[in-house]
């Protein structure tokens, strides 16, 4: 079930009309930037809707969309933080077994929260 402040931003979400599951070339440059700022070999820019993390613009990863329940960015939505970092993901008991870090080595993550005048 989700939270109360999960349903008003998934409702403000829909005012925007923006196409989850098309690549924006615009925010190519944002995740460049910060990949190369924090000297990662990964970095997107992401949506998340109810069920699934859609990556709008992304770099080092072929996926564009994850499935919300575990994601990182899911976590970082929970957690009401507007920055959200975890420094060493081997030392986190939630990421130290999760496929990003076992799969693709991801061992740091951090999000902006993205947030307008409704929360």
């Amino acid at each position: 079930m989700l939270k109360i402040d999960d349903k008003i931003r998934l409702n403000e979400l829909k005012k925007y009309q923006i196409s989850f599951d098309t690549p924006e070339t615009c925010f190519n440059e944002l995740a460049e930037i910060a990949r190369s700022s924090l000297k990662t070999p990964l970095s997107g820019i992401s949506i998340v809707d109810q069920n699934n993390v859609w990556l709008k613009a992304r770099l080092g990863v072929e996926a564009h969309c994850l499935d919300r329940e575990g994601a990182f960015c899911s976590h970082a939505i929970e957690s009401e933080q507007d920055i959200y970092c975890v420094e060493d993901t081997k030392e986190h008991e939630f990421y130290k077994t999760h496929p990003l870090l076992i799969n693709l080595g991801v061992r740091f993550y951090a999000a902006a929260i993205l947030r307008n005048e409704m929360g």
